[in-house]
């Protein structure tokens, strides 16, 4: 019972997250290039994609795309997909300096996924412009993507267990920390005790919930051909989180170690969290600094304090 439970608590966890990245796919898009991508996408969709052909970029040799055409529609099913959507979208505008002038490039990068029963394709189109120029496509293909790449496991292996419970229960105890925190009265420095505690979560652990396969993501040194990278730093708030590009790439759990929070609850068992003093003895501590230490008067000849 507690594996299904998991394994429902996973599902509606990640779904829930996928739709944001899609929605933000949607809002980040221009006219411009939602306009040209519907139609290359329904164009694909109904089997002729003549009415792409005025929207490719010159660049593209003129051989090669009756070929591309015909490639794509091999790939692609017959009759209109069961859903549709952007899934991806990368934009850039850059300015390039050179002998003839300033050159201001556009490009645009869109994935829209479509979906035939079990299968999900992606259509692929890259667009690209320069100064006042009309976006034009420069990239136009589809792929199969893989379901061993994205799907779910069937069995949730230890690790998946782990993860899952780290990703949910680190954040829980982190804002239950934070609720004890602020329950304390004239607790010193608590907007530094708020940053720490949220932020303070190191070392960073990360799960390919596909593959089961998990590594530490910071500190971390990786080799990529001749280069090294070095992560020795990475942002996780309230020490876990869950990150997917899109539906049809791999899904990553981020978990934590909260040492902000147990530092505050160890040191909050130990020696104590420090506190203001209250009002009252703060209010009291007033009259006592004047007397001790009186102004001094503007005239030595006049009695202090002056007489009623």
């Amino acid at each position: 019972m507690m594996r299904i439970f998991l394994v429902l608590l996973a599902c509606g966890f990640l779904s829930a997250c996928e739709a944001l990245q899609s929605q933000a796919a949607e809002r980040m898009i221009d006219e411009e290039t939602r306009a040209i991508v519907d139609l290359a996408t329904d164009a694909a969709i109904a089997g002729d994609l003549e009415p792409v052909r005025p929207l490719l970029h010159p660049v593209i040799p003129a051989a090669s795309i009756d070929g591309g055409f015909a490639e794509i529609l091999a790939i692609l099913p017959d009759g209109p997909p069961d859903r549709r959507g952007l899934i991806g979208y990368q934009f850039s505008n850059n300015l390039r300096v050179s002998s003839d002038g300033n050159v201001e490039s556009r490009r645009r990068t869109a994935v829209v996924l479509l979906v035939y029963g079990d299968d999900k394709y992606g259509l692929i189109q890259q667009l690209y412009a320069e100064n006042d120029e009309p976006l034009r496509i420069t990239t136009l293909r589809v792929v199969l993507y893989d379901p061993a790449a994205y799907a779910s496991p069937e069995t949730l292996t230890r690790a998946h267990q782990i993860f899952l419970a780290a990703a949910i229960g680190v954040p829980v105890f982190v804002i239950l920390t934070l609720i004890a925190m602020y329950r304390l009265k004239r607790v010193k420095r608590r907007i530094l005790w708020t940053l720490f505690i949220l932020f303070a979560c190191y070392p960073v652990f990360q799960l390919n919930w596909t593959t089961g396969g998990w590594e530490m993501l910071a500190p971390a040194v990786r080799q990529s051909g001749a280069i090294t990278h070095y992560q020795l730093f990475e942002l996780s708030f309230l020490g876990g989180g869950y990150s997917r590009a899109a539906e049809v790439e791999p899904a990553f759990l981020l978990a934590a170690i909260p040492i902000g929070a147990i530092f505050f609850w160890l040191k909050l068992i130990t020696v104590g969290i420090r506190r203001k003093p209250p009002k009252g003895e703060a209010d009291a501590a007033g009259p006592e600094q004047a007397i001790s230490n009186p102004p001094t008067p503007e005239s030595p000849d006049r009695p202090w304090p002056p007489e009623r």
